[in-house]
């Protein structure tokens, strides 16, 4: 065997190893993501405000489905009203794309209930963009859409 076969044999076991720990670290992260997408829903049928706010990043950064603009304070303060009521809030359809640090989550939702008084029923998609600081994840922004209808 010639002599530079050996190191380069153990490089080669050691981007093995390392490309199979990024495979499993990915998976993880793409769980955790996905199981806090799903704790933010149930925080807001729970009417959960101070869970849901350590869910997302103090200058979070909210675009509903008319175009406006919302904060932290106004998503928890809306979660915390006693006139706002879901009935019905699930997520499906998502992905998880991650880069480094940072992860998207693309997905579908649905949800149904009251405000002030009023019934609303929305469907339509969905990106959060989550940022992992001190090994903990949290929700950068958002963006909220519904279908035009023909």
């Amino acid at each position: 065997m010639k002599p530079f076969t050996i190191p380069f044999l153990l490089l080669c076991l050691l981007l093995e190893i390392t490309s199979m720990t990024a495979l499993a670290q990915t998976g993880s992260a793409e769980a955790d993501v996905i199981a806090l997408e799903k704790s933010w829903n149930q925080a807001e049928l729970r009417k959960d405000a101070s869970a849901l706010a350590r869910l997302m990043s103090d200058d979070l950064v909210l675009t509903e489905p008319d175009g406006s603009v919302i904060n932290k304070t106004e998503e928890v303060a809306f979660t915390a009203d006693p006139t706002a009521h879901f009935e019905t809030l699930e997520s499906n359809d998502m992905k998880v794309q991650i880069h480094g640090s940072a992860a998207v989550v693309t997905g579908a939702y649905h949800e149904k209930g009251t405000f002030q008084g009023k019934t609303f029923e929305h469907r339509g998609r969905f990106t959060d963009t989550w940022v992992r600081h001190n090994g903990t994840w949290q929700c950068i922004a958002g963006h909220f859409s519904v279908p035009v209808a023909d």
